[in-house]
């Protein structure tokens, strides 16, 4: 999810990472739209989406934050160099879980 959309950095990040996540083979929605971040955390919910990046602010220490929906209290700072790698083993795992 990209929070500031007018923000060039952030925007580019969250496109580099959505790319990167979809060359990973990883199902991804990139929420762009110009609206409230709590409307875009909302609709996330609201479809289902297993796992929430967040690109926003933290993106000036070179972080996004990373959570699990049905853990959404517990949010991790990831690096934005490690980001795809690390959702794509969170995709993964919720995926075995789902399997076993």
């Amino acid at each position: 999810m990209l929070v500031g959309i007018k923000d060039d950095a952030q925007k580019e990040a969250a496109e580099d990472l959505y790319r990167a996540l979809q060359t990973a083979g990883v199902d991804v929605l990139l929420d762009d739209r110009d609206e409230r971040p709590g409307v875009k955390f909302k609709d996330a919910d609201l479809l289902g989406i297993p796992v929430k990046v967040v690109v926003g602010k933290s993106l000036a220490e070179g972080t996004v934050e990373v959570s699990l929906r049905r853990d959404a209290a517990n949010k991790s700072a990831v690096p934005i160099a490690s980001a795809s790698a690390h959702v794509a083993g969170l995709v993964e795992s919720l995926k075995a879980e789902a399997t076993a």
